[in-house]
Parts: structure tokens; C-alpha cells; sequence
């Protein structure tokens, strides 16, 4: 794997709501340095893929329609003047991936912001994420392949194109190996707040020790705290890029 070892973790949403729940005041707190870090923040846009797919409109009135907005957002953040950086997170989960075509709507994307002052870079390279791909193989032999040769690797992307890929594959970080060519790091969606941990869930998780939601005491607390907010998972992810 070409990659530095790099782990974007979605822990501080998950556990600035967490600390805004009253808990006792014993609950520990870990000093933090002050090295300068960056912080990101997600938003969404809708994408009318649905619609456009099922009428049978060709993918690239989708990507029209979606650059219109996002050339909307990188405007504002160019006029803000503060220094404020976007990238792109592709939603894998809906976007489609089984053929060629689905790889270049997303480097159209790329293309036609990698040089924009309010792109955010590492390294040099356009920075570049995803939620899901680990299924997306865009008509190649296997994920890595797909991902690599039609995305990473592929010609369109090189120069001032090209990317800095840390997407969020919901896989055991065990296999981060298999992707060489593919990941320059990982960004760990399930690190603060897994996504399986649902309200239902969170409420039997602390019912189980006699707690409940909408008074969180010290035992519901400490129930929570070993899916929200713990750095296990980072851990793991870690480890395995490095080995990588």
C-alpha cells in the first residue's frame, strides 16, 4: 500500500453529544496537547439518483445537476475568505458502482475542483473520501481493481488531479493490505458513534443495567461509553495500516 498511516475518525461529533448528556462528575476526562489539528465536519447533498435513474436519464444529467450545487458550496467558501476547505465523500451506498461509467462520474468531480483555492489537499493531492465502496468493483475482477484502475490510478487522475483516497470501507481493517494502490488511509465512520448503534439499541444497552435514555446515571454511562467515544476501533485501524 502506498499509504501513510492516516485514520480520519468521526469521534468528536459522536462524543461532544455524549458529554452533553449530564453525567457524573467523576466521569474522566484525557488531557489533550495542543498540537494544532484539523477538524471536519460532514454535510449532505440530496441526490435525485432515484428519479434520474429510474426515468432512464442518462448518469451525466446527474452529475450536471449535482455540480451546480456543489459549485454553489465551494463559491461560498471561496467568499468567506476564511480559509475554510471542502472535499468530496462519496455516498457508495447510493451512488452507483458496477461499471466504468460510475467511476467517472466521480472523477468528473475531482477533475473539475482539484485545482479550486478551497479544495482541501494532502500531500499535494486532492483529498478524497467515501462512505461504503467496499462492494464496488465498476466492472473489474475485484474491489482493489476496480477502485484502482478506474479511480485512483486511472489517467484521468494523476498531475494536479490526483487523489488522496481515505475511504470508509466497512471492512476488518485485517484485509487494508489488499487494497495497495487503492488507500493512503482510513476514515473510521463507525470510530465515535457506530452506525448500527441506533436508538433502539442505546436504549436496551443502558436498560440492561437499569438506566434509561432521558436520564443517563453513571451505570448507563459506562455502558454507552464502550460503543460511543472509545478508541478501540481506532486502535485496530491503526495497527492494520501500519502493517499495510
Amino acid at each position: 500500500m502506498r499509504a501513510a498511516t492516516i485514520l480520519f475518525a468521526t469521534g468528536l461529533l459522536a462524543t461532544a453529544i455524549v458529554n452533553a448528556i449530564p453525567v457524573p462528575h467523576s466521569r474522566s476526562h484525557v488531557a489533550r496537547d495542543n498540537t494544532p489539528k484539523l477538524v471536519f465536519a460532514i454535510t449532505s447533498w440530496a441526490i435525485p439518483s432515484l428519479t434520474l435513474l429510474t426515468t432512464g436519464r442518462p448518469i451525466f444529467h446527474l452529475h450536471n445537476k449535482m455540480v451546480l450545487t456543489v459549485t454553489d458550496a465551494f463559491q461560498a467558501a471561496q467568499n468567506a475568505n476564511s480559509g475554510f476547505k471542502l472535499f468530496f465523500s462519496f455516498d457508495m451506498s447510493v451512488l452507483p458502482c458496477n461499471t466504468p461509467d460510475g467511476a467517472t462520474t466521480l472523477r468528473n468531480f475531482i477533475t473539475t475542483f482539484s485545482t479550486h483555492p478551497n479544495q482541501f489537499t494532502m500531500n499535494g493531492k486532492v483529498f478524497a473520501s467515501t462512505f461504503a465502496g467496499e462492494s464496488c468493483q465498476f466492472g473489474q475482477d475485484t474491489v482493489a481493481d476496480g477502485w484502482r484502475s478506474q479511480f485512483t490510478q486511472h489517467p484521468d487522475l494523476t498531475g494536479q488531479n490526483a487523489v488522496f483516497f481515505v475511504p470508509s470501507f466497512f471492512v476488518d481493517p485485517s484485509t487494508f493490505p489488499t487494497f495497495t494502490g487503492v488507500m493512503d488511509g482510513d476514515y473510521n465512520f463507525n470510530s465515535g458513534w457506530p452506525v448500527d448503534l441506533h436508538t433502539a439499541q442505546a436504549t436496551q444497552v443502558v436498560s440492561a443495567v437499569g438506566d434509561n435514555l432521558d436520564k443517563l446515571g453513571a451505570a448507563g454511562d459506562a455502558a454507552l461509553s464502550k460503543f460511543i467515544g472509545a478508541f478501540d476501533t481506532d486502535t485496530q485501524h491503526i495497527t492494520d495500516l501500519a502493517l499495510s
